[in-house]
C-alpha cells in the first residue's frame, strides 16, 4: 500500500513538473532570444573589454489583462534572470535602484525617458537601463524591451510575442517561485529530530542540529548537516552485577546510552502546492560517529568505572537511512518553517567485552542494536 502511494504521488509530480518545464523552456527560449538581440545590438561596433553595468527598472502592463496578472513583474524577474547569464553584463541590486529613484523623487516610470535614464544611471554608476512593457494583442501578449545608453542615449529597441497561454501559465509558476525556486544557499536549523520505540525506556534523538541547503531548480534540493545525538539504545529490566571494589553484587534495570553526532546528506524533491505552500520528498544518508556506555539505574553505587558507569563499550561508526515526506510553508519568500516524518533505519554491531563484570551481558556479545523506527522532524529555514 505504502509502495503504491509512493509511485503515484511520484508520477503526479513528474507530470507536473513536465507541464511546468515545456512552459517554461517555451517563455524562456523567447526571453533568451530578447536579450541576445538586444546584446547584439548595443555590442555592433564596440569592442567590450569590461562588463557593462545595467539597472533593470519595471516592464509597464499596457491593458486588462496585464494589469491584471501583473504580466510585466514576471518579465522583469525573467530578464533579470537571463541579464545575470550575460558574459557583457552585470546586473545592478534593484534595491539600490529603487533608492535612487526615491532619493531623487524619481518614479520608476520615468526611467523610459532617456534623459531620466541617465542621470539615474549616473547615480547607480550604471551604463545601461533596460525598461519596457506588456501589451495584450489579440491571443498573444507583445513584449517591448528598450535598452537606453547611460553615456550617449541612445535606444535599443527589441519585441518578441508569446502565446498568452503560456504566458499566463508562466505568471503563475513564476509567483510560486517568489517562494519556492532556486534560491542559492539556504541554512535550516533543526529541533528535534525524534525516532519512536515501543520501549518506553528507550529513545532515539537528535536534539538539535543545522543544515546548509543548495536548491539547484524550484524542485531539487541538496543538503548537507550535522545533528547531535542522545539515545536510549537498549534496555534490560534487571541485570546482575558484580562490583568488585565493594565486593557487593545484586540486580537492577541496566540501560545502554548513546552520545555522539551524525552528517547527514539529504535529498529533496519539492512539489509547490501553492504560494506559500511546499511538499517534498526527502531521502537521507547518514555518518553516524557515536559513544556508547552502560548505566544502572537507580545505581546506588553499583555501577563499575567513574561516575558508576559501566566503562564505555566503544566508539562506533555506522551509516543510517531514512525516507521522509513532509510540508515547508513560507512565512516570507526567506523564511520558512517545515515538518516531515518517516521511517529511519540504523543498526550497530556492539562490543561488549568490556562489560566483563555483568555476566548477562557477556552472554549476548556481539549485541546487535537496532535503533531504527517512525520519525518526526521540523526546521526552521533561511533561504538566501
Amino acid at each position: 500500500m505504502k509502495r503504491t502511494i509512493g509511485l503515484l504521488l511520484s508520477g503526479i509530480l513528474l507530470i507536473s513538473l513536465s507541464a511546468d518545464a515545456s512552459n517554461q523552456n517555451r517563455i524562456r527560449k523567447q526571453i533568451t532570444t530578447l536579450v541576445v538581440n538586444l546584446s547584439t545590438a548595443y555590442k555592433a561596433g564596440q569592442d567590450i573589454v569590461v562588463k557593462k553595468n545595467v539597472a533593470i527598472g519595471d516592464f509597464e502592463n499596457s491593458g486588462e489583462l496585464a494589469k491584471k496578472n501583473r504580466i510585466g513583474e514576471t518579465i522583469r524577474e525573467l530578464m533579470t534572470a537571463e541579464f545575470s547569464r550575460s558574459a557583457i553584463f552585470n546586473v545592478i541590486e534593484r534595491k539600490d535602484l529603487v533608492q535612487v529613484l526615491k532619493e531623487q523623487e524619481l518614479q520608476m516610470s520615468g526611467l523610459t525617458d532617456p534623459a531620466a535614464a541617465a542621470r539615474t544611471g549616473a547615480l547607480l554608476n550604471a551604463d545601461l537601463i533596460l525598461t519596457g512593457s506588456v501589451s495584450q494583442t489579440g491571443a498573444d501578449f507583445t513584449i517591448s524591451a528598450k535598452l537606453v545608453s547611460v553615456e550617449s542615449g541612445q535606444v535599443y529597441a527589441e519585441t518578441v510575442t508569446v502565446a498568452k497561454k503560456d504566458m499566463l501559465e508562466t505568471v503563475e509558476n513564476t509567483r510560486d517561485m517568489a517562494y519556492v525556486q532556486k534560491m542559492g544557499v539556504g541554512i535550516s536549523i533543526n529541533v528535534p529530530d525524534f525516532t519512536f520505540k515501543e520501549d518506553e525506556n528507550l529513545f532515539y534523538l537528535q536534539p538539535f542540529g543545522a543544515e546548509v541547503k543548495y536548491r539547484f531548480s524550484k524542485n531539487l534540493m541538496i543538503g548537507v548537516g550535522i545533528e547531535k545525538i542522545s539515545a536510549n539504545v537498549w534496555h534490560s529490566g534487571g541485570l546482575f552485577w558484580t562490583n568488585v571494589i565493594t565486593a557487593k553484587s545484586g540486580t537492577d534495570p541496566f540501560t545502554i546510552e548513546a552520545q555522539g553526532y551524525s552528517i547527514p546528506v539529504n535529498l529533496y524533491l519539492n512539489f509547490n502546492l501553492s504560494r506559500r505552500f511546499n511538499v517534498f520528498i526527502s531521502a537521507s544518508a547518514a555518518f553516524n560517529q557515536v559513544n556508547f556506555s552502560g548505566l544502572f539505574n537507580p545505581s546506588n553505587g553499583n555501577g563499575f568505572g567513574l561516575n558508576e558507569f559501566g566503562p564505555i563499550l566503544d566508539s562506533y561508526v555506522y551509516p543510517s537511512f531514512s525516507g521522509m515526506l513532509g510540508f515547508e510553508f513560507f512565512l516570507n519568500p526567506r523564511v520558512a518553517l517545515s515538518v516531515k516524518g518517516g521511517y529511519a533505519f540504523r543498526q550497530s554491531e556492539l562490543t561488549l567485552r568490556p562489560m566483563w563484570h555483568i555476566p548477562a551481558l557477556l552472554a549476548l556479545d556481539p549485541l546487535t542494536v537496532d535503533m531504527s523506527g517512525p520519525c518526526v522532524a521540523s526546521a526552521l529555514s533561511f533561504y538566501f
